[in-house]
């Protein structure tokens, strides 16, 4: 989960919308970017100006088993396209593990 705000935006992305990856590397095959494997993604699914220029939430969730030799980060891809604006915000961002 984090926080994204842009209160700089007068309308909604058309391109992109800013979103949270959960990558995996195996370490035996070697850390380079295509052995890189996307487990989960999850966009930013706000439909109002108003609540995106406001800080909210994004929150990407995922059943995945934590392999050993693997290493495990969070991409973080920002908004794109007609309407993306440079000055948004990503705040708190936090991993939540169950066992």
């Amino acid at each position: 989960m984090a926080y994204w705000q842009n209160s700089a935006n007068v309308a909604l992305p058309v391109g992109t919308m800013p979103t949270l990856i959960l990558q995996k590397v195996d370490l035996s095959t070697g850390i380079a970017a295509p052995n890189d494997v996307a487990v989960a993604s999850q966009a930013d699914t706000t439909a109002v100006v108003a609540t995106y220029q406001a800080m909210h939430k994004i929150t990407l969730s995922c059943s995945e088993t934590i392999l050993q030799d693997t290493k495990y980060y969070i991409e973080f891809d920002g908004e794109t396209g007609a309407n993306s604006v440079i000055g948004g915000r990503l705040w708190d961002l936090r991993v939540t593990m169950g066992i």
